[in-house]
């Protein structure tokens, strides 16, 4: 799709649309007006915008075809599963959930995106996520794992931990490529004000991905002499946030003991996964079919007779209770298409350890069903960092399927 903009630095409307969803994307919890997420509007505005602005110009819509494909696997499967749901409005009701964020991410990743304006997404993330690091240090005073709220709403740790650690994903690898000595410092002090706000979450799982995903992006970069010392200063970096954070008494200590005390156990998203695959096994049929997309926790409810419908802590496990072994796949199907165009075709290392991260997310906390996990998808598919490294990439076969796509 191209949308004409409004100069010459392409700053359209999409582009301050999509910016500003971005911007908020950390703190959509509690930014809710009329039963919703103010997130959720501004997704509907962009869809709205770009479907329409791209027929009015150019009088049809195109798409991508393997996007379209992978994504009607997976959501027809999904509706499937009404006939058989344990709880059919529950499942109605996540299957809207599904589709706003299906459509979302096939519209955006058929949408043309220039690199001037991948950047300038890539930094407006940046800012938004040192701006909530900034709110997150203020509350370590007053609550035992830091989060920002309103009077009405608080939004979750570990959401927050996810976003923010895909800000410090970015500001690390433009850290590690800049120019010049004063980016270099710039995207250095960001990174360690970034990494420093995932730390005051308490959240284990938003540190860990970062540092998998980070590892993966270091190890595409160490061929060139120059990026291995930078990488050497952020590693240096991290372990003085780490040790100082948790041993000089910044933060509190329920957060210092998630980390390193009595309360960093493992031992309990492997006993939920270990409930539900009991309910599953009462029903031997729901590893091939489930429960019905997303009717599990009621089912978990009624097994268990309790009132606390107990979330599974593992998209995993939530799509094989919810839609079968079959479903699963069908996800993962969808997956490798982004993964195969991100690294496989396009060779972008950001767009992969993005990719990485919040596909690393799911096993720890639900996120399928969460704008950080198609964000991460999102800058994946478009390439977030192409051409940006001066390095030899494969592109005989992307030409070639853009060429037929567009």
């Amino acid at each position: 799709m191209r949308i004409p903009t409004i100069n010459k630095l392409e700053l359209g409307v999409d582009t301050l649309l999509f910016s500003l969803y971005l911007a908020i994307t950390p703190i959509n919890q509690i930014l809710k007006y009329g039963g919703g997420s103010l997130s959720k509007y501004i997704c509907l505005l962009i869809m709205i915008f770009l479907l329409v602005g791209e027929y009015v110009i150019n009088k049809s819509i195109h798409f991508r075809n393997n996007l379209i494909k992978a994504v009607l696997l997976v959501m027809g499967w999904f509706c499937l599963t009404v006939f058989w749901t344990y709880d059919f409005a529950e499942t109605l009701t996540n299957l809207v959930t599904a589709a706003n964020y299906f459509i979302f991410f096939i519209l955006i990743c058929s949408h043309h995106w220039t690199d001037t304006q991948k950047k300038i997404f890539v930094h407006v993330f940046i800012v938004a996520c040192l701006i909530y690091s900034f709110i997150l240090f203020g509350a370590m005073t007053v609550m035992t794992r830091a989060s920002i709220r309103t009077e009405e709403f608080k939004a979750d740790q570990n959401y927050l931990a996810m976003n923010v650690s895909m800000g410090a994903l970015f500001a690390t690898y433009y850290m590690i490529i800049s120019k010049d000595r004063q980016s270099f410092f710039v995207y250095l002090c960001i990174t360690a004000i970034l990494l420093a706000g995932i730390l005051s979450t308490g959240s284990r799982g938003g540190l860990g991905v970062f540092l998998i995903s980070a590892i993966f992006l270091a190890a595409h970069l160490l061929d060139n002499k120059l990026y291995r010392k930078r990488i050497g200063i952020i590693t240096v970096v991290f372990l003085i946030c780490f040790v100082g954070m948790l041993f000089s008494g910044l933060v509190n200590e329920r957060v210092t003991q998630r980390y390193i005390g009595k309360e960093f156990n493992l031992n309990e998203r492997g006993e939920i996964a270990v409930k539900y695959i009991d309910i599953m096994a009462s029903k031997p049929y729901s590893f091939f079919v489930g429960f019905g997309y997303g009717s599990e926790r009621k089912a978990y409810g009624d097994y268990y007779n309790t009132s606390f419908l107990r979330a599974t802590h593992n998209d995993t496990i939530r799509l094989i209770a919810g839609s079968g072994i079959i479903g699963f796949f069908l996800f993962v199907g969808l997956l490798y298409v982004v993964w195969d165009k991100a690294y496989i075709k396009r060779r972008d290392f950001l767009g992969a350890a993005c990719f990485i991260l919040v596909v690393l997310g799911t096993f720890d906390i639900n996120i399928i069903e969460r704008y950080i996990f198609w964000n991460g998808l999102i800058f994946a598919y478009i390439g977030i960092g192409a051409n940006t490294l001066p390095i030899k990439r494969k592109k005989t076969t992307l030409s070639l399927e853009d060429g037929l796509e567009k």
